[in-house]
């Protein structure tokens, strides 16, 4: 869908507008572990196909149906992060980052039904909170964000970049330059973010200090010496500002780019306890 600027419920950024249609509509299915690559129930069918090297995928519920193949694949790279982060000794959390592929066929959101041949697809499955204690909870190991953002690019391949913040405030991540041609991964790096500015709220903020969530104009993230790649970068461009203020977290999931053609996904998230803490550092009550 395309990015509109003005506010709309209950995601500021337009990305997910009840009047164009849910993305998905939660309904319940038991899919069968049988072995295969793919997932299998009474609503959602995704099959592979290990002579085409096609996926097809088949869903229905009372709002949503799909009903397309995926081909032209290459796939990405996987990685695996501690909740807690490096050594931490907590549960992971797992990333299948960029798989590229062509899709032919239609998808369909409250009747309304949207030809997506030609179109590209990507799939990356996401742990999120394998342990809720050890990441959420426990004050010891819980998180303090993360990151992430997900960009599909004119000349076919895709960037991403992925990491936590650890209950130390240290961020571990990984910076993924996908083509066709060739893939690129590095599993240690740094961040840069330039271009602050305090977000537009879907409500005011009511995680302390009260005055709006920053979200950078641009991150600039780079494989760390002793990496896979080292020196390689790429910068991305969050092309909006709009959060929800969530009382135990804040965060942005926003259009976002890397040059022109480009299109994805930016995610820019904090946990209350992190940015509560940063308050109380700029008032000087606790040490920084």
């Amino acid at each position: 869908m395309p990015y509109t600027s003005a506010p709309q419920f209950p995601f500021l950024n337009g990305m997910f507008a009840l009047k164009k249609g849910l993305p998905a509509t939660p309904w319940p299915g038991v899919a069968v572990g049988d072995g295969k690559p793919g997932l299998r129930s009474s609503s959602l069918n995704i099959n592979y196909d290990s002579v085409s090297n096609t996926w097809q995928v088949k869903g229905r519920s009372p709002l949503a149906e799909a009903d397309f193949t995926a081909d032209h694949i290459f796939p990405g790279d996987y990685y695996h992060i501690p909740v807690g982060g490096p050594n931490s000794g907590t549960e992971p959390t797992n990333v299948d980052a960029v798989i590229n592929s062509e899709l032919h066929g239609t998808v369909s959101l409250n009747g309304r039904t949207i030809n997506v041949d030609g179109w590209r697809g990507e799939y990356s499955r996401l742990n999120m909170f394998p342990s809720i204690m050890n990441s959420v909870l426990n004050p010891a190991t819980s998180w303090r964000g993360w990151e992430f953002d997900d960009i599909l690019e004119p000349d076919g391949g895709a960037s991403q970049f992925f990491g936590i913040i650890n209950a130390q405030g240290r961020y571990s991540g990984m910076l993924i330059d996908a083509r066709p041609e060739r893939q690129r991964m590095c599993s240690k790096t740094t961040l840069k973010f330039g271009d602050y500015s305090y977000g537009r709220g879907l409500i005011p903020d009511i995680t302390p200090p009260f005055r709006g969530y920053p979200i950078p104009g641009w991150v600039k993230v780079t494989c760390a010496p002793g990496s896979e790649e080292p020196g390689m970068s790429k910068v991305f461009y969050p092309q909006s500002h709009d959060y929800i203020p969530g009382g135990v977290l804040s965060i942005a999931e926003v259009p976002a780019s890397t040059g022109p053609g480009s299109f994805g996904t930016y995610e820019h998230t904090r946990f209350a306890t992190f940015t509560f803490a940063n308050y109380l550092r700029s008032l000087g009550i606790i040490k920084k």
